[in-house]
């Protein structure tokens, strides 16, 4: 996938437009190599790079895929939504392996009461990973298949994020202490 593919892809989840550090963030997460701080990579996102790319002769402006919205905001362009959309169709599609996760936890809790250790598997987190950028991840893809998969991909998509929302809301409290446990532990390690 391009630079200018990656950037429009991260683009389209947000909803109301997005700053140039944001967008750095999101690219980032999707491709670290390529918009990762040169030396460290894997650390932390590189905000001119992507800047470069977007406001460049060659960038996502001038292509027409995203325009200034207010203030130092961006947003996608009708060009840059489709494009994305068309990017997302292509590159991914909701498994089998995916459906039968999701029923296999909502068949063991028809009242929708999975484990806290159920919903980090619903998300997809590593036993390092940060559970919040984990469901952003998750969220952030169903979101775009509700809005542009086939029928039974986007309904699958409107039913997992409800059960993702309900999950956050029911175990708020352990995300937060997870994810800080992970983080002290991380640092300690460096």
């Amino acid at each position: 996938m391009s630079i200018i593919d990656v950037l429009t892809l991260a683009a389209s989840g947000f909803v109301d437009g997005f700053t140039l550090e944001q967008l750095a963030v999101a690219a980032w997460k999707l491709d670290k190599s390529k918009f990762g701080l040169r030396g460290f990579e894997r650390d932390h996102p590189d905000a001119t790079k992507v800047k470069l790319y977007i406001v460049g002769r060659n960038g996502t402006v001038a292509k027409g895929l995203m325009e200034r919205a207010t203030g130092k905001r961006l947003k996608l362009t009708a060009n840059g939504r489709f494009r994305s959309q068309s990017l997302v169709i292509r590159d991914y599609k909701v498994t089998e392996d995916d459906h039968e996760r999701f029923n296999a936890i909502r068949a063991r809790h028809p009242n929708g009461e999975p484990t806290f250790a159920e919903a980090l598997q619903f998300w997809g987190v590593g036993a390092d990973g940060s559970i919040m950028d984990a469901i952003g991840d998750v969220t952030a893809t169903l979101s775009i298949f509700a809005a542009v998969g086939d029928a039974l991909d986007a309904a699958y998509a409107m039913e997992a994020l409800s059960v993702s929302a309900s999950l956050m809301k029911k175990y708020k409290s352990h995300i937060a202490i997870t994810d800080m446990k992970r983080k002290r532990k991380s640092g300690a390690r460096s």
